[in-house]
């Protein structure tokens, strides 16, 4: 007797072991499982800190203020602890920092310092009324 495809297929399909049987695992609610498995990876996306450090911040630049002694930047983050008490919330890349000021006033004329993540590391509050910048490190972002 020939066994047509359709019935090899339909012989095959009767056989077909689920997965759970195949790994020998049983009374576990996959749909349930499979649920939490989503929501975990979804908590797990990378996420910006808000977190204030000691003496750095990671963030994006959102506003600058060119004063006589250098240059007030802002971090959408937020300040570090060491800045607390700065005037009008901003960090001071110092005059006499000629590759930070460079750095900065490049980036924002650019226009895309919003984009470009940096983790800026200062110095606390002195008799200026600011907080020191001291080093900007862009990461990976390459800008």
């Amino acid at each position: 007797m020939l066994i047509t495809k359709q019935q090899r297929l339909m012989a095959s399909a009767a056989e077909v072991i689920s997965w759970p049987e195949l790994v020998g695992i049983s009374g576990i609610d996959f749909g349930a499982a499979l649920y939490f498995l989503c929501l975990l990876g979804v908590t797990a996306l990378p996420v910006r800190s808000a977190l204030a450090y000691d003496n750095y911040q990671v963030g994006h630049i959102s506003r600058v203020s060119f004063i006589t002694n250098g240059i007030g930047i802002w971090l959408d983050t937020g300040l570090p602890t060491n800045c607390a008490g700065t005037i009008a919330g901003y960090m001071m890349v110092s005059s006499s920092s000629a590759p930070l000021m460079a750095f900065v006033t490049g980036l924002w004329m650019r226009g895309d310092a919003s984009q470009v993540g940096l983790t800026v590391y200062t110095t606390p509050v002195d008799s200026t009324g600011f907080c020191q910048v001291t080093q900007i490190d862009t990461g990976n972002a390459g800008g």
